[in-house]
């Protein structure tokens, strides 16, 4: 069947296919109505290809970034002076062997600084300074009981 609407009065007609590219007229208005040639049927749109599988990624991430990842930031393993400074100063917090701990990070965290304001890439400024602050002032809390123990000790016998 082929739908043709009425010029006059709008109605919806259906004919049948075998009057297609004659003329007729409304059963409502009685006006004249051409009914447009058969069309003939749609192609049917060609198959969509197959989608695109992902790209193949590697399961997890490589052991060791080229170019340094986060982990270099927070552990700078290529600036083992700033490092062990850092853990030192930490470590000086422990009363009786602070002092003995206190200083080497003192000095490791002032090697550390140098070495990364040499090489930049290598990390560990905070890591140093850290060293350095926490160093210095247990040298100086430990290094001032020390020191005060011992003239209270030759003071007072």
């Amino acid at each position: 069947m082929i739908e043709v609407e009425c010029p006059n009065c709008h109605a919806k007609l259906k004919v049948p296919e075998q009057y297609a590219g004659r003329t007729g007229k409304c059963r409502s208005c009685g006006a004249e109505v051409s009914v447009p040639a058969a069309v003939a049927p749609a192609t049917p749109a060609p198959p969509m290809p197959p989608p695109v599988p992902p790209p193949a990624y590697p399961p997890y991430p490589p052991a060791r970034p080229a170019s340094g990842g986060g982990m270099d930031a927070l552990i700078p393993t290529k600036n083992p002076c700033a490092l062990t400074a850092y853990y030192l100063g930490v470590f000086s917090l422990i009363p009786c062997i602070g002092l003995a701990l206190a200083i080497p990070a003192l000095i490791l965290g002032i090697k550390g600084l140098s070495f990364y304001n040499q090489h930049p890439e290598a990390k560990g400024k905070a890591h140093a300074l850290v060293g350095i602050i926490m160093g210095g002032l247990f040298t100086l809390i430990w290094g001032g009981l020390v020191l005060m123990m011992v003239l209270s000790a030759a003071l007072h016998p």
